[in-house]
């Protein structure tokens, strides 16, 4: 659920104008290109911003854990 909230704030930040504006430009950036290294490093990204949002989620719930037994 951590993850969900901290999404939907970084989701809340930009409007949608701004959000469809950047989102244009990176297309923009790669229009033309070859997308097999832009998936690449995109899926290398998620790959590892994936494993430490588990290894955060993993100490808040250790942490609630001991909260709740104090």
């Amino acid at each position: 659920m951590a993850s969900m909230y901290f999404f939907g704030r970084v989701d809340a930040v930009l409007s949608e104008a701004e959000l469809e504006e950047r989102m244009a430009a990176a297309g923009r950036m790669i229009e033309g290109k070859p997308l097999g290294p832009y998936l690449q490093e995109c899926g290398d990204y998620m790959q590892v911003r994936g494993k430490v949002m588990e290894t955060i989620g993993g100490r808040l719930e250790a942490k609630e854990k001991a909260r709740q037994l104090q």
